[in-house]
């Protein structure tokens, strides 16, 4: 069983944490982890990738990884 803090909204109208769990908690930690760029996260410097960098560098290989990349977003919207 995974547990996370729901993304963006943590803290509930009533001032308590917000927690998702399994499926959706994977998809949303690993979305994040793909999206965030490498040293974005001041104590972590090696969390992220280079996959903006590699979808906006204009080459066929980017195409590539373009289409990979909004597979995983929709897919993520769709869970």
């Amino acid at each position: 069983m995974s547990v996370s803090f729901n993304f963006p909204k943590m803290i509930s109208d009533v001032g308590s944490t917000v927690l998702i769990e399994d499926k959706k908690a994977i998809s949303q930690n690993l979305s994040l982890m793909l999206l965030s760029t490498k040293n974005s996260q001041l104590g972590d410097p090696n969390y992220g990738t280079n996959l903006k960098r590699l979808i906006y560098n204009h080459t066929r290989f980017s195409y590539r990884w373009n289409i990979y990349f909004n597979k995983i977003i929709h897919a993520r919207n769709n869970s």
